[in-house]
């Protein structure tokens, strides 16, 4: 299973050749789409049309939400590891005036 954060799909949905690639080399792996990207997908679309083109190529995508449990163990995770691996967050990802080409 394959989790796909915002930035893969903005990525994907501009047919990006080092996305599209990767998303090919995935072959049969089930993709998923955590709720949150979805909504952040629909908070880049400037119009209607856009909305209605996001939502025509993510119809039959599979689109999972956390569990209270997952969340809590994201956070005990997170909190572990922020200084020894450097990982962060990205709170918000800007997609305006960046043209979307599907």
């Amino acid at each position: 299973m394959i989790l796909l954060d915002t930035d893969i799909m903005v990525d994907l949905l501009r047919k990006l050749p080092q996305a599209v690639g990767w998303f090919k080399a995935l072959g049969d792996e089930e993709v998923i789409l955590p709720g949150y990207v979805m909504m952040e997908l629909i908070q880049g679309c400037e119009t209607k049309a856009e909305l209605r083109i996001i939502k025509k190529h993510l119809h039959q995508t599979t689109v999972a939400w956390p569990s209270p449990e997952d969340c809590d163990l994201a956070l005990d995770l997170f909190a572990d590891l922020r200084f020894s691996h450097g990982i962060g967050l990205l709170f918000e990802i800007s997609t305006s005036n960046l043209p979307v080409m599907l």
